[in-house]
């Protein structure tokens, strides 16, 4: 069974197979901006929470009613939960442009990164082209470079082959794991708790991640996009996994 949850109407985000725990700070004043903490857990086979509706004449955070029950599996992603992804394209970026620049006549490395950068963050906003990018990154990196280098008037089809192919080098060295994830895993595996990953993209990059830093012995499922056919958030890749956790 899917983790079900009660309905509720909160300005917190919610995201399914993902769940994060308010837990309140005693030290700190009820009302507070700061008084919940959240810690991200994925709790299965069942687990209701429940939010008022109402507010308090200050406004304040909405009471909290939990239902605990012990999970018998975690869902993880990989992508910036394990590991360290996003955080990384913007100095990936920079270095790339503080490279090529110089040799490129009346061009800024500022400029360049501005244009790859505006781009970037254009093409990955729209669902359709986010879920066809992902599935070849490098042909995605291209079309993207092309794209900026034409805003700044330039074609050059090998210059865009050498940003992108540059590019997608430095960000891959770049991963590395989120602190204290793998000892969290390793904890999880330890203290008996079945452990599944899900994560789009295609086959061959994240297979190289998963092998980089030794994650596949930390998992009892894992189920990448480009080898299930079908990615998050479709409903059934979390049926697959919770079936294969048993």
């Amino acid at each position: 069974m899917l983790p079900q949850f009660l309905p509720m109407r909160h300005p917190f985000r919610w995201q399914f197979g993902r769940i994060f725990h308010i837990k309140p700070r005693k030290h700190l004043p009820p009302g507070s901006s700061a008084h919940l903490q959240r810690g991200l857990s994925t709790r299965l086979p069942v687990i209701r929470l429940a939010l008022s509706n109402t507010y308090n004449q200050e406004r304040s955070i909405p009471e909290l009613l939990v239902t605990h029950i012990q999970p018998k599996a975690f869902l993880f992603d990989m992508d910036d939960t394990i590991l360290n992804y996003d955080s990384v394209a913007d100095p990936s970026w920079r270095q790339v442009c503080e490279t090529v620049t110089p040799g490129i006549t009346g061009l800024e490395t500022e400029v360049l990164f501005t244009a790859l950068k505006t781009k970037s963050q254009w093409f990955w906003s729209d669902p359709d082209r986010h879920l066809r990018g992902r599935l070849n990154m490098l042909v995605t990196r291209m079309e993207i470079v092309s794209l900026a280098l034409k805003e700044l008037d330039i074609t050059d089809p090998e210059l865009t082959r050498e940003i992108s192919i540059s590019y997608e080098r430095i960000r891959t060295e770049s991963i590395t794991p989120r602190p204290g994830a793998i000892e969290t895993l390793r904890r999880l595996r330890d203290d008996g708790f079945k452990l599944g990953m899900i994560t789009n993209g295609s086959s061959e990059p994240q297979r190289e991640k998963i092998d980089r830093f030794g994650l596949e012995p930390l998992f009892d499922s894992i189920l990448i996009e480009g080898e299930f056919g079908i990615g998050k958030p479709n409903r059934s890749v979390f049926q697959h996994s919770l079936d294969v956790l048993g």
